[in-house]
């Protein structure tokens, strides 16, 4: 089970509160520069938010805020809970990227643009900041655009392959998959990066 246990919800006055249940373990954010971060326990946080938000979109729902604080780990027992759903909302919903600032946004949702691919680039962004303790992508890269050659000189900072290849699954291959362009020559495309 990926989510926190929806209670309820109740009304007073102005605003309206959902009642959860309680997330076991730690913020993911937590692990930032900490020798408990091994090569496995990041594989585990990778694949289960990987599960998570592939449950998440086959309910027709974004989250949009997937960073390591939104992200619950329990290393007793390995249950992963994705958190806070304030931003989420039905793919292929308005998204007004002026409401919020993050490192962590898509190119695409940049533009105004939020579906699917936009989680899986957030997720990436996570992973990466695990691996190297800062953000992918700087200010710059954000206000010139990022494009496949900024991505390529990022994703070449990771010394470990596999890590390299997730990246480039979450930065290039979903953005291709959810924006309907081909997906055919990725894997040239990884070798280009390498």
């Amino acid at each position: 089970k990926w989510a926190v246990e929806f209670l309820g919800v109740f009304e007073c006055e102005l605003y309206f509160y959902i009642v959860a249940g309680l997330a076991e373990g730690q913020p993911v954010e937590d692990f930032y520069l900490s020798d408990d971060l091994t090569d496995e326990l990041l594989s585990d946080i990778y694949d289960g938010v990987r599960g998570a938000l592939k449950t998440i979109h086959g309910k027709g729902v974004v989250h949009r805020d997937i960073t390591a604080s939104n992200v619950m780990f329990d290393v007793k027992t390995g249950k992963l809970t994705v958190i806070d759903f304030g931003e989420s909302a039905a793919i292929g919903d308005p998204f007004d990227r002026s409401e919020r600032t993050s490192y962590f946004l898509s190119p695409s949702a940049l533009r105004g643009v939020y579906n699917e691919a936009g989680d899986f680039w957030s997720l990436g962004c996570m992973i990466y900041r695990l691996l190297n303790y800062e953000v992918p992508f700087t200010m710059e890269n954000i206000i010139m655009g990022i494009d496949e050659d900024v991505i390529a000189e990022v994703i070449r900072t990771v010394d470990s392959v596999k890590w390299q290849q997730v990246l480039f699954d979450c930065w290039v291959t979903e953005q291709k998959k959810h924006h309907g362009e081909s997906t055919r020559d990725t894997e040239e495309e990884m070798q280009h990066v390498q």
